[in-house]
């Protein structure tokens, strides 16, 4: 998870710093870990569509609670091309972003996104 997100002209997702407000380490495994930001690896079948179900300790959605995703800025979900090691920083040995995409507001989401934000083009 990302800490501010917003959408580019192509309808893409950019986003910027992890959510990491403790000041940890990444990863499950990292003796001083892991940001509230860090999520499990995602293993996606050879047909490209995978249905998840993720939940993020010590993260909110609701804006005015601690560690809001949908505070003023926004949030983000970045997806990485390789498995995270769960203890390198500050990805995981992840390899390069492959998606992105925003983290709508309820009423963001009422007027056309999708669950992670995608655009629907």
């Amino acid at each position: 998870m990302r800490a501010a997100a917003s959408r580019t002209g192509r309808g893409a997702a950019r986003s910027r710093g992890r959510i990491n407000p403790t000041k940890t380490r990444h990863g499950y495994e990292a003796a001083k870990g892991p940001h509230l930001g860090d999520l499990p690896n995602l293993v996606v079948p050879e047909s490209g569509e995978a249905e998840v179900e993720i939940f993020a300790k010590g993260l909110a959605l609701t804006a005015g609670k601690p560690h809001a995703l949908l505070d003023g800025d926004g949030a983000a979900l970045v997806v990485h091309g390789g498995p995270d090691d769960y203890r390198t920083d500050p990805a995981g040995a992840s390899g390069d972003r492959i998606a992105c995409g925003v983290v709508p507001r309820p009423e963001q989401a009422a007027a056309g996104g999708t669950a992670a934000g995608a655009r629907r083009d």
